[in-house]
């Protein structure tokens, strides 16, 4: 897999060795428990009627629901 990668394209994996594309991600502060819900959904399976939610407490990572 990673033979072809190399052929198709080599600039692309160089600049992966040197962290050339990298970008730091930025942090963020939360004052404590249920202050930020992070909800996120999955819409790939909504053509068949399906669709994933999920709420994240921002500071202890617990899954609410």
């Amino acid at each position: 897999m990673f033979c072809i990668l190399h052929e198709l394209d080599p600039v692309g994996i160089a600049n992966r060795h040197l962290h050339v594309n990298y970008i730091p991600k930025g942090g963020y502060f939360v004052l404590g428990p249920n202050h930020v819900w992070s909800i996120e959904g999955h819409y790939k399976l909504s053509v068949y009627g399906i669709e994933i939610y999920a709420g994240v407490d921002a500071y202890s990572r617990y899954i609410l629901f």
